[in-house]
């Protein structure tokens, strides 16, 4: 996904997402690649730095809860610390990921603002 997007390619990222994707801004699949759509026409380069926090796989390995802290900036960062001069916005996500046609997929996903401190900062 981090690819997909830093390509800026919603065709890619289209594939990475289930197609019963629903969350509590966007009611299906189609709501939220428009938004990512509008993300990227308004932003010419995207370079995101992630850091997995957790991650929980259920028994059957048939779906999978994430939490992953992303800074996203125009430039690229390397390390953490870049995330603070580059002036980045830093998101929390909480991402719910099912197994369709034996691929994982995006089912559900929140997001909040999150702090320097959660990328160790």
């Amino acid at each position: 996904m981090e690819s997909a997007a830093e390509q800026r390619s919603l065709d890619s990222v289209k594939e990475l997402v289930s197609r019963q994707y629903q969350d509590e801004w966007h009611s299906n699949r189609r709501a939220v690649l428009r938004t990512l759509l509008f993300y990227f026409q308004g932003h010419q380069n995207v370079h995101l730095l992630t850091r997995i926090s957790d991650i929980q796989i259920n028994d059957e390995a048939t779906s999978a809860n994430l939490i992953v802290y992303v800074g996203m900036a125009g430039k690229r960062a390397e390390a953490s610390q870049a995330l603070l001069d580059l002036n980045a916005d830093l998101f929390r996500f909480d991402i719910d990921l099912v197994t369709e046609d034996d691929e994982w997929r995006v089912k559900s996903a929140r997001w909040q603002r999150a702090r320097p401190e959660d990328f160790g900062l």
